[in-house]
């Protein structure tokens, strides 16, 4: 039965004229904006605090000038992920167009805020991109840093309290917008400028995580590129050839499996001596849950396939109870297993279990590696990514709609033949980085925590404008992850 009111009486202190829609008036969003309301904090419109606008109509951005090589970054709205932009598919614009859509350039520590598609998604502007510019899908808030600290503004849209606000305010029937009008007058809670440092600070530490993440991993992949040196799949001949004998297997008669890049790949590889079975230093895991019965209080981390970010590899299990578990959750997963998918490898869904989801449960349609040590776990995680490692997974693939490999496949596949020093090496630094990028998220959700805190009367203000509390430094963050 559905605990949902059927209708909702509306005090006409509450009611909009420019909204007539019952979505609008929904339970939640009236209790959210009443709390803000009868919070003792000192409450300002969004216009007052910014300056909002939108890009230019598409006329102006032809597809066709998404490509100029050292041009100015295109946002657009997939390029707009949780507080951090999705550099991956920037389109890169000429600098002359660029100047003659200047008034919707942005700069760093604008906000770039997705009006279609994935309403009330944000992303600050990093340093690193000195102006960009957006499309009419995107709405650009150029923040007065006069009236409101940036970075507290942004931890508080991200907030339910700024998140509910922003997709309240999407207008149309079938594909829902943000109406730019609508969003100016999004309500914020502007606390002591001592509490919004504070805030936002956790905000600047996971920019700066972020960043500090990036570079390590850069790090490790050119150093995992190098081992593979031309064995890049794409440089080898794909045309059409004639199978001989020796390349056949009973194991499979089709013509996918007998494309000539795989098989040439193949060769490549297996004549390379620098080159061996990924199983020569990795298994397969096989630990099954047998008994559930231990999990019956408490909420069960269970990761899937969807559960494993693709960009990041960061994990973020759901919380189910017994009853709640599908089916597919057979897998007991330790700390440093290696979890990869069997379906659709050309995706690269690829991580490591992290400390503090030791013990979870994982589904069947992951396969599950262990190495002798953590570091060799992050070191494989990088070489299952790599281009010639998901060639050698696909050519097993089976089915064309929801293509999948088994298990084995992964302990067939050959990969770079070093020292375990150097795989532990190169490991310990995508560890640290991975660290990092954990560590961004969790200052994220502190920010966000720290302002529904602080509107809800949770929050220790007092403390903070005594300065008996304060936020990490950068320096207590590198001390705890580097022993710097």
């Amino acid at each position: 039965m559905n605990t949902e009111p059927s209708c909702a009486w509306i005090e006409s202190k509450n009611f909009r004229p420019s909204r007539w829609n019952a979505e609008f008036y929904k339970n939640e969003f009236i209790l959210l904006e009443h709390t803000i309301e009868n919070s003792k904090i000192t409450t300002n419109k969004l216009k007052k605090l910014s300056k909002l606008f939108t890009g230019p109509f598409g006329s102006k951005l032809p597809a066709s000038l998404y490509n100029t090589d050292g041009g100015v970054p295109l946002l657009r709205v997939q390029n707009i992920g949780e507080l951090f932009l999705n550099e991956n598919d920037m389109a890169l614009i000429p600098h002359e167009v660029h100047q003659d859509i200047v008034r919707s350039k942005l700069e760093p520590g604008d906000i770039a805020l997705a009006k279609a598609g994935r309403l009330g998604a944000l992303s600050r502007i990093p340093e690193k991109i000195k102006e960009c510019n957006i499309t009419q899908h995107i709405v650009g808030i150029k923040v007065n840093k006069k009236k409101v600290i940036p970075e507290y503004l942004t931890a508080y849209l991200i907030s339910k309290y700024g998140e509910f606000q922003l997709k309240r305010q999407a207008v149309g029937t079938i594909i829902k917008y943000l109406g730019i009008e609508e969003t100016r007058d999004a309500l914020i809670a502007v606390p002591d400028e001592i509490v919004q440092k504070h805030i936002g600070s956790y905000i600047s530490l996971a920019e700066k995580c972020k960043d500090k993440a990036e570079a390590i991993l850069l790090a490790a992949k050119r150093l995992i590129n190098e081992l593979y040196d031309d064995s890049d799949n794409d440089k080898l001949e794909k045309k059409q050839n004639i199978i001989s004998s020796a390349d056949l297997t009973t194991e499979r008669m089709d013509a996918w499996f007998y494309q000539k890049k795989f098989i040439d790949l193949q060769k490549k590889l297996s004549l390379d001596k620098n080159f061996i079975p990924l199983d020569n230093f990795a298994t397969l895991a096989n630990r099954r849950i047998r008994n559930l019965d231990s999990y019956d209080s408490d909420p069960i981390e269970y990761i899937e396939i969807s559960s494993i970010d693709i960009e990041s590899s960061l994990i973020k299990p759901n919380l189910k109870t017994y009853s709640e578990l599908p089916a597919s959750a057979k897998k007991e997963l330790r700390y440093g297993d290696v979890l990869a998918s069997t379906v659709r490898v050309n995706r690269k869904c690829i991580s490591v279990i992290p400390y503090h989801l030791d013990n979870s449960i994982g589904s069947t349609a992951l396969a599950v590696l262990k190495t002798p040590s953590i570091e060799e776990a992050y070191f494989l995680e990088l070489i299952l990514k790599h281009d010639v490692s998901t060639s050698q997974i696909m050519r097993w693939n089976t089915g064309s709609v929801y293509p999948t490999v088994t298990e084995d496949v992964f302990e067939k596949i050959l990969i770079p033949n070093i020292q375990q020093d150097e795989r532990k090496k190169i490991g310990k630094l995508v560890k640290l980085g991975v660290e990092y990028r954990y560590k961004s998220i969790a200052f994220l959700s502190t920010a966000k925590s720290d302002v529904e805190s602080l509107i809800e009367g949770r929050l220790d203000t007092d403390a903070i404008m005594s300065g008996k509390l304060k936020a990490p430094t950068w320096e207590d963050i590198e001390k705890e992850l580097e022993g710097i």
